[in-house]
Parts: C-alpha cells; structure tokens; sequence
C-alpha cells in the first residue's frame, strides 16, 4: 500500500487485496522495518501481516530495469516471532504421493524444508513430466532443487528462470528402492518409475514458492 513516513526512518503501509475467484475481501498490513537508497535504487525490508495472523518478512528492491525484486528474508521452516506456523504434517500412505503445484508467471524461488519417518524423494517437475509421471511412464525432473532419497532435507533458496508462464510440481514420494528389479537413474536426472515398497512415512514439510520479479506498474498497482 502507499508508503506513510514514520518516526525513526520506519514506514507503515495498510493495502486491501480482492480475490477475484470468489469475491472475498481480505486485508495484508505491514511495516517497513528498514529502507536505503543509493542512485534511485531503494531496498526496503518489509514485514507483512494479514488479518489470519500468517507474517514474513520480504526484502524489495529496485526498480532496475522497469522491475522489482522479491525475496522473503526467512528460509522454509523458519518463521518470524508471532508468525502462523508454516510447517505442514502429513502420513504419507504406502504407494501414494503429493503433489503441489504453482503457476509460475514469471521467475521464482522455490523453497523446502522436510523431515520424513523414512527415506522420501522430493521432485520438481514441469507440467508434462508431471502427466508422465502419473501416467507412470519415464519422466525428468529438475537436478537442483530435487532431492532424493532423503529423511531430513533443505532447499534454502533455488531460483527456477523461466521463459514464459507454466505450472511447476513439487512432489514427495516414498524414495524408490534401488535393490528392486528394473531401477535406473539416468546421468541427466531422470528415474524410471518402479515399486515402492508398503509402508506409510509420517513426513513434516514447508514448501515455499516465490515470485522474484514484478514489473513496475504491476507493483504501483498493487501496493498504491
């Protein structure tokens, strides 16, 4: 919302945002706990509350380019004091997965944090090797952010480019067993589908999908 001067070099802001999809109302307050700015470049770090009680604190800079850049300033798992908490507990049945998804307009930070009772595999995949991946047939996914085979994993900050707006998948699996007949892996990063075996993995996780770079009337627009 529009920046109001505060005592200390603090700013507060107040901003109503409208969901379209179902036409409820819901309110985003925050404050700018630091701001500097050298040649027109500003970088402020902002904390932001809604009405629910979820906070984060964001770092934004610019404008350079026509753009500005967004990151959250806490990493999966962690959240300010007084923040909702953001870690996700699930069972994970035996020969089930889940997926999340995100539609990605522009670049993003993915972010992870995950705990599992047992071994998982945690896969991000574009739209179409997701189809192949339910479709169990063989499929890609993406090298850096994937983990595999894992009972305690982090992906702190990972920035996927993309060129033009798509749906992207973050899967946790059970981690395939590579003493089972018919395992591969290629070098590139790929996997065979296979069998997993029937147990079911209590898993905590926090997946964080962040859009870095909004253009500079996109964001006049939505903050005022």
């Amino acid at each position: 919302g529009p920046w109001h001067a505060g005592g200390a070099g603090r700013t507060s802001f107040e901003e109503n945002v409208r969901r379209h999809a179902d036409e409820t109302e819901f309110e985003v307050w925050g404050q700018q706990l630091t701001t500097w700015t050298v040649r027109g470049y500003t970088t402020r770090n902002v904390l932001c509350t809604t009405a629910g009680g979820f906070s984060d604190e964001f770092q934004i800079e610019g404008p350079l380019a026509e753009e500005y850049q967004v990151r959250r300033n806490s990493l999966a798992g962690e959240d300010p004091a007084g923040a909702s908490p953001s870690v996700r507990a699930l069972v994970l049945h035996a020969g089930h997965a889940l997926p999340l998804s995100y539609e990605a307009e522009t670049d993003f930070e993915l972010q992870v944090w995950v705990q599992a009772s047992s071994p998982i595999n945690l896969l991000v995949l574009t739209e179409d090797n997701y189809n192949l991946y339910t479709q169990i047939s063989p499929y890609t996914y993406l090298p850096g952010p994937s983990l595999l085979g894992v009972s305690n994993g982090t992906v702190e900050r990972f920035l996927i480019d993309i060129s033009h707006p798509a749906r992207y998948f973050v899967v946790l699996e059970e981690a395939r067993d590579v003493d089972i007949p018919g395992w591969q892996e290629t070098a590139g990063g790929g996997e065979w589908a296979t069998q997993h075996s029937a147990r079911d993995i209590a898993i905590e996780y926090a997946v964080r999908f962040q859009r870095v770079r909004y253009p500079v009337a996109h964001f006049a627009a939505a903050t005022g």
